[in-house]
């Protein structure tokens, strides 16, 4: 099955000739009777910032590494988002009247559904983007995860104030990525 090694997981291929694309995944061998061979790596054999791609701040460009290391973290902090949200203020709809520390376990259950999405976003997710940018990426995705729960879930309608909010945060996005390119 190829050489499964815990050494660090930067993009590249290392002494053994294994593709690393991102903290989570690595190619054991690139055709395999004509296909892929592909390891997905826990997070317990990651190994801190060994997979910190630093062409970002070296380049101000994204690396080079594949696009899942792009956009899974994109759709992994939606899905986290989605519990995250439900923990804070779903309680409000389905749990009024249940006691407050009742309320406070299933809350805790809930988030930690969130925290096994959301961390492993984040470690991937530094590999191609800035501390800086991740936060924002979270920010605009929290609004928007927020605003659909309060339409949908909560029945309640939003207030103007909630898109000037939002275009504060398109500001803070066009802030973060100006100047950023990303390779052709």
């Amino acid at each position: 099955m190829g050489h499964w090694r815990k050494e660090g997981l930067k993009t590249g291929a290392d002494s053994a000739g294994i593709r690393r694309f991102s903290p989570a995944a690595e190619l054991i061998s690139p055709l395999r009777n004509g296909a892929l061979s592909i390891r997905i790596i826990p997070p317990w054999e990651w190994q801190d910032d060994s997979y910190r791609d630093s062409s970002y701040r070296e380049n101000n460009t994204f690396s080079e590494g594949p696009m899942i290391s792009r956009f899974a973290p994109i759709v992994m902090l939606f899905a986290s988002n989605i519990f995250m949200t439900y923990a804070w203020y779903g309680h409000l709809k389905d749990f009024r009247h249940k006691p407050l520390l009742f309320v406070i376990l299933i809350s805790w259950g809930v988030a930690l559904f969130e925290y096994m999405l959301q961390v492993p976003a984040n470690r991937i997710g530094y590999s191609v983007y800035s501390l800086s940018q991740l936060k924002v990426i979270q920010e605009i995705i929290t609004m928007s995860v927020f605003a659909l729960f309060t339409i949908f879930y909560m029945k309640q309608q939003l207030k103007l104030d909630f898109l000037w909010a939002g275009l504060c945060l398109v500001g803070a996005a066009y802030f973060m990525f100006r100047g950023v390119s990303v390779p052709q």
